[in-house]
């Protein structure tokens, strides 16, 4: 390299410093004409595009960069690191892997293969890159809180604490580490600490209504209805086009006993899930049902569907017919209980069954039957009474089974649902847990 072309050189990197990228994307061009077999421009201007978020134009430049200089480490990670953001992704992970097996101790590099295979959502792979970028550098920000997320992704909510709070100490002002250690607290229900993290979110970022929907949504769990309801209505005033907010006011207002605005409030919902094959019929809207018929239609979880069948003996009593699609599992559950009506077990959007029934006049999802069956606390049945019914028969083999056990203690276990994933956990228990129950004699 002359001294010409070398004070450009100096130049170009002092400008590319001072974030003059302007400036120093022209001497770069112009040390690629003068000193076409140098690698160190196309490396450093293919960074500078990588800066810009020009990821296509940076490809081949570090590719031209690896010709002229095999297997340099910073060249093979800054690569990858561009094929992740151009979703090339398997090539990422095998540029990666070259630049780790150049330099092993290259804590960025193991970082960047990370973000790849999170990409690719092997979360178990991610997570062993993380840990190691931190076991080499524990200063280094990103892996420590990368590997918090990725922990947290995988539902290892204890493991996840530990990069989190020491994202914490070495960024104090980090929000998205805030954000993720209060989400992991609170999947261990340590609410109290949660909030903590929610609290100094929000005070980071005030405008913001995502920190308030996580206050919002602990202080819920605790039960303190009136405080959530303002963190959500203050979520609201921030992102007032945001569905999330005015969904979440639904749970504290009906915890306050405030059913009719609740109700309504529980409507967002389908600005966040919206049905995908609506059915042909319009909607009710608590009109009179006198001679007609009216769809209802099952909408979320199994769970729902049993705790919002309790509107349907009464829309049963109004109507002239009512049709009851459901969860298939329910079907026979939901003929016996309400023999008056026609039931169609179907899986979700699977509507070919429509043709076997009566024509409807209007339809409604179960979960709304309450925005007009349950608009005040005296709408709810005065008394205990039961709505679903089990299988005689069935009934009858279990009886007579239990009865053989005369003196001994008869305990039903409800055990967990099939999705496990994320908070749900908390709310089921483990075999281990039931050791002092089994000792009990009898």
């Amino acid at each position: 390299m002359s001294q010409k072309t070398d004070q450009w050189f100096q130049q170009a990197f002092a400008f590319h410093q001072d974030g003059r990228l302007a400036e120093a994307q022209k001497l770069y061009l112009r040390l690629l004409e003068q000193t076409p077999e140098d690698p160190e421009p196309y490396y450093l201007l293919a960074t500078l595009k990588s800066q810009q978020q020009d990821h296509a134009g940076a490809l081949p430049l570090f590719e031209r960069a690896l010709e002229l200089r095999p297997g340099h480490p910073e060249t093979l990670n800054n690569l990858g690191l561009a094929l992740i953001h151009s979703d090339r992704l398997d090539e990422a992970v095998t540029q990666l892997q070259h630049a780790i097996a150049a330099k092993p101790d290259y804590a960025h590099a193991h970082c960047n293969l990370g973000m790849a295979f999170v990409k690719l959502e092997r979360h178990q792979a991610a997570t062993d890159a993380y840990r190691r970028a931190v076991e080499l550098d524990p200063g280094y920000v990103d892996a420590q809180f990368n590997l918090g997320l990725s922990l947290y992704r995988l539902n290892q909510f204890a493991e996840a604490e530990a990069p989190l709070r020491r994202t914490i100490e070495l960024c104090p002002e980090h929000a998205s580490a805030y954000s993720d250690l209060g989400l992991v607290l609170k999947a261990m229900n340590r609410l109290s600490e949660a909030l903590s993290c929610f609290e100094r979110l929000c005070a980071l970022n005030p405008s913001s209504a995502n920190p308030w929907i996580n206050y919002g949504a602990t202080l819920l769990d605790l039960s303190r209805f009136e405080e959530a309801l303002a963190a959500f209505r203050r979520a609201e005033s921030l992102d007032p086009d945001a569905a999330l907010p005015h969904w979440n006011t639904a749970y504290p207002l009906l915890g306050l006993g405030q059913l009719q605005e609740g109700w309504e409030a529980y409507e967002w919902r389908w600005k966040i899930n919206p049905i995908l094959y609506p059915l042909p019929y319009p909607e009710w809207e608590g009109t009179s049902l006198k001679g007609k018929t009216i769809l209802v239609y099952a909408e979320q979880g199994l769970g729902d569907e049993l705790l919002f069948a309790s509107c349907l003996p009464d829309l049963i009593r109004r109507a002239d017919h009512c049709v009851i699609e459901c969860e298939p599992r329910l079907a026979l559950l939901y003929s016996r209980s309400f023999p008056s009506a026609t039931v169609r077990g179907a899986r979700r959007y699977d509507h070919r069954w429509i043709n076997s029934v009566p024509g409807c006049d209007v339809q409604c999802a179960l979960d709304s039957l309450p925005r007009y069956l349950r608009r005040e606390i005296n709408q709810f049945p005065t008394r205990q009474t039961a709505y679903l019914f089990a299988e005689p028969e069935a009934c009858q083999t279990w009886l007579t089974w239990l009865n053989r056990l005369a003196g001994k203690i008869k305990i039903g276990i409800c055990w967990r649902s099939g999705l496990m994933k994320g908070e749900r956990h908390k709310h089921y228990t483990r075999l281990e847990q039931w050791g002092s129950i089994f000792a009990v004699p009898e």
